[in-house]
């Protein structure tokens, strides 16, 4: 199904992953991410974030990593994405907040950028704020989480 991706071929490529699917079950939701992934990269959204969406809904909805994942892929600030879906990382990223007890820097530093991107600052500001305060045990995290919450207080004024 690869070589079909790399032709431009993707409907045989994805009816490829679907047989896939049919014939080891447990191996759709990565094949899922794959067909996402595919998608975002060929700028070919509106399919990708249905098929997001899809994930979010059913086989991702307890894995908070590939959820955070997903929703960074898509407001990332230094990914070139034309058309950025932030209900949908929205939808993924509180969703991972939720299912890490609101504990895991990574995804609240997700969920953040998604409230940044919809002009909720103050929000924003709370949730990468509780970011940083989690990371006291990783210096180079921190520093990193900080980095973008002095930036968000900086745009704010």
């Amino acid at each position: 199904a690869d070589d079909l991706i790399e032709e431009g071929k993707l409907d045989e490529a994805f009816a490829k992953y679907d047989e896939i699917t049919k014939l080891v079950p447990h191996l759709a939701p990565r094949v899922e991410l794959r067909k996402f992934n595919v998608l975002m990269d060929r700028e070919k959204y509106d399919q990708a974030y249905a098929v997001a969406e899809k994930l979010i809904a059913g086989p991702l909805k307890e894995d908070a990593n590939t959820l955070n994942m997903i929703a960074w892929r898509i407001v990332d600030p230094e990914a070139k994405v034309a058309q950025r879906n932030v209900e949908v990382a929205l939808k993924a990223a509180e969703l991972g907040v939720k299912l890490t007890n609101e504990k895991e820097p990574a995804v609240l530093d997700t969920l953040a950028r998604c409230y940044w991107l919809k002009g909720d600052k103050a929000k924003a500001i709370a949730l990468q704020t509780r970011a940083v305060e989690l990371t006291k045990d990783n210096k180079d995290m921190q520093e990193s989480l900080q980095q973008t919450l002095d930036e968000y207080k900086k745009d704010a004024r």
